[in-house]
């Protein structure tokens, strides 16, 4: 896991923290749709959001090697 987040936007640290936190709390890591919903256990985490801002995101952090998406995979995500 990176330690220096440098780089990224408040939005892309907010959905990078979402992922590890549903990660730790669940087992997997959330699909888009659970993302956008932007909840767990029921309280809400991050603000709702559309799928196609969520993947915009996602995009990005995998841009700038924060996470992997693996294609073709339910919950294919991987914070590096």
């Amino acid at each position: 896991m990176k330690s220096d987040k440098f780089g990224m936007t408040p939005k892309q640290k907010q959905v990078y923290d979402f992922l590890i936190a549903y990660q730790k709390t669940y087992g997997v890591y959330p699909s888009t749709a659970e993302i956008a919903a932007g909840e767990i256990d029921g309280r809400e985490i991050l603000p709702k959001r559309h799928k196609s801002a969520c993947w915009a995101i996602m995009t990005r952090l995998k841009q700038r090697g924060y996470i992997e998406v693996l294609p073709y995979t339910e919950r294919g995500l991987r914070v590096l």
